[in-house]
């Protein structure tokens, strides 16, 4: 542990903002910076713009995520053809080797080298900013899907499924009525206004809370690295070492935070190398991506999140814990590799946190006096997160074409009455519309199966 804590003092990211108190200075190398501040070292180097690559002058030039071949775009030809070459040999070794453990182990191997390839590829595709690497990861992608269907499809149909590889898949849409009216009427009910809560929600503090949660409940602390010559596919994407107290490094995680042309408008988590046990005894280390879209910081003041992208970091960053968590001996079923509503429990835990009093109270400061986000304002967020709770709970019941309409839940086949919402075999009490199995708990309506769930 103590080599990251050592690279991170290379990296200046005691530079961060001014704050209210002084831990030191964050002496490294026996010289204190020139700043006082509060924020913790990861929390610094996310809340201090980056200065640019000028180590980038020395040292050859690395792959991208340390791949060496991933150097320039033609390389992504040169890792399919290799990978496709260890699927011909690893399915042939499938073919005469006896049914038994052996050939788990076997077609593990062939999914992992098939995955390395074809996640990679996957996130390079829409997340790079250059043409040509995107294209060229895009002509990966098709080779690989050709080699699954013309030599494994049978074989691992079901493996590509929960490894999250699909060859023709058809878009599901989902209900995005649901959350907006929501929003809406949490802001006006709770005065739930942006810019009065982004000065409290710096990326690095929201960062720094993060680590305090880890580290309380995981024993697990965050170390900003130094990304190495090439390994990154913009100068923005920060690079975090997961160190466990006990158990050493647990892997990686990309930080693709920012705004940029090209880049997609969605916050998600990309698998780009799933842990495995791998035949010598050692473990292969996770590594992901997880892509958001925040505002670059200004001259005056840096990141600042909404209260729903705080939520956002927080969720997302759930969902990296449960990839740096999950060592289980065969990759194609660690971490995020299972079924989606599993794959959601970490995540949706996170939010949960992300609207405690008890954890928000840890970080949320302001980032220019140091000032704790008054408890009152903390109170009023947490509050607004249970409007609509039931509408919500629906949702996650899979009802899709639920609907919100003035405040109320509507299904389909139900009608408004006196502003209620009615169905067939609902009743009115209380002004409250009671479905068989609903029962009135705290001004919601609460299903039987979800007051059991508590």
């Amino acid at each position: 542990m103590l080599r990251y804590g050592r690279k991170l003092c290379g990296l200046g990211a005691g530079a961060a903002l001014r704050g209210p108190t002084d831990r030191g200075g964050l002496l490294c190398g026996g010289r204190a910076r020139g700043v006082s501040t509060s924020w913790s070292p990861v929390g610094a180097a996310f809340n201090v713009k980056p200065q640019g690559r000028r180590w980038d002058l020395l040292g050859e030039r690395q792959g991208l995520f340390g791949v060496p071949e991933l150097s320039t775009p033609e390389g992504f030809h040169v890792t399919q053809k290799e990978a496709l070459r260890k699927t011909e040999w690893l399915v042939e070794r499938a073919c005469t080797t006896p049914p038994g453990p052996q050939t788990v182990l076997i077609f593990d191997e062939l999914s992992d080298c098939l995955c390395r390839v074809a996640d990679l590829a996957d996130f390079v595709k829409i997340g790079h900013p250059e043409p040509a690497f995107r294209e060229a990861a895009e002509e990966a992608c098709r080779s690989i899907g050709t080699m699954v269907e013309k030599r494994v499809a049978e074989l691992f149909m079901f493996d590509f499924e929960i490894s999250g590889i699909h060859l023709d898949e058809e878009k599901e849409l989902m209900p995005w009525d649901p959350p907006y009216y929501s929003g809406v009427i949490r802001a006006e009910r709770y005065n739930i206004e942006p810019s009065l809560y982004c000065p409290f929600f710096s990326l690095g503090a929201c960062m720094e809370g993060l680590n305090i949660l880890f580290n309380k409940l995981l024993g697990i602390t965050l170390y900003a690295e130094q990304p190495a010559k090439g390994e990154v596919w913009c100068d923005d994407v920060r690079k975090l070492a997961v160190v466990h107290e006990s158990e050493g490094l647990l892997g990686y995680i990309y930080c693709d935070f920012f705004q940029r042309a090209n880049k997609p408008h969605q916050d998600c988590h990309f698998t780009i190398r799933g842990g495995r046990l791998k035949e010598d005894g050692s473990y292969q280390l996770p590594v992901v991506v997880l892509m958001l879209n925040l505002p670059h910081s200004s001259r005056d003041s840096p990141t600042l999140l909404t209260p729903g992208m705080m939520e956002n970091l927080f969720h997302e960053m759930g969902h990296a814990m449960h990839s740096m968590l999950g060592r289980t001996r065969y990759q194609h079923v660690t971490g995020t590799r299972c079924p989606t509503d599993f794959a959601e429990v970490p995540s949706i835990l996170m939010e949960y946190f992300s609207n405690d009093y008890r954890v928000v109270s840890q970080f949320a400061r302001h980032y220019q006096t140091g000032q704790p986000l008054p408890k009152a304002m903390v109170s009023r967020l947490c509050e607004s997160k249970k409007v609509c709770a039931a509408a919500e709970m629906q949702l996650q019941d899979g009802v899709p074409g639920l609907q919100l309409l003035d405040d109320q839940c509507i299904s389909p086949g139900m009608q408004l009455l006196d502003d209620q919402c009615i169905s067939p075999g609902m009743q009115l009490l209380d002004d409250q519309c009671i479905s068989p199995g609903v029962q009135l708990l705290d001004d919601q309506c609460i299903s039987s199966r979800s007051a059991a769930a508590g």
